[in-house]
């Protein structure tokens, strides 16, 4: 706790949001599903996993840009929030940080506290494994899965936890 890097690693975790990355890549066989009610309240679904988990910091996703654009028009459905956001060329940039050209994938981006003392990755990925299964308004989708550095330093904790005791 005391080295330069957990100093600046714990800095990040307070003030900028969070250092891990983790991705949860949604996909629908229909295309321009998350352009749709059903299609924002999947995602949706899947970020609300994180509103339990206290190692989160900061959560985006198209769902999260349609909110904070709806906070100006509070009476605008999903579906036209989505389509005004798509025709303001700033806003279409931004979309394509969450959705690609068809909307048939959506992603979460998720950013970890990695100096939570209670940080535990292989719990919180095996809840959200369960979480993503269990969730119906994820049933119809085509791939629900976590990616990114959090995920990858997992598996590699867990394989050198494995190696560890199979040295012993």
């Amino acid at each position: 706790p005391r080295s330069e890097v957990y100093s600046g690693l714990e800095y990040i975790d307070t003030n900028m949001g969070g250092t891990t990355p983790l991705e949860i890549i949604l996909r629908s066989k229909e295309k321009g599903h998350f352009r749709t009610e059903a299609g924002l309240a999947a995602i949706r679904s899947a970020q609300r996993f994180f509103d339990t988990i206290p190692e989160t910091g900061n959560v985006r996703s198209l769902a999260t840009l349609a909110d904070e654009f709806r906070k100006c028009y509070p009476k605008m459905k999903d579906g036209a929030v989505v389509a005004t956001l798509h025709s303001i060329p700033a806003a279409r940039e931004q979309i394509r940080d969450f959705c690609d050209d068809d909307f048939t994938m959506s992603r979460v981006q998720v950013r970890m506290h990695e100096t939570a003392r209670t940080l535990n990755r292989k719990k919180i990925l095996d809840a959200l494994r369960i979480h993503l299964d269990s969730e119906p308004a994820l049933a119809g989708l085509e791939e629900k899965r976590p990616t990114g550095v959090f995920l990858l330093y997992s598996n590699m904790l867990q394989s050198l936890i494995r190696s560890q005791k199979d040295t012993y």
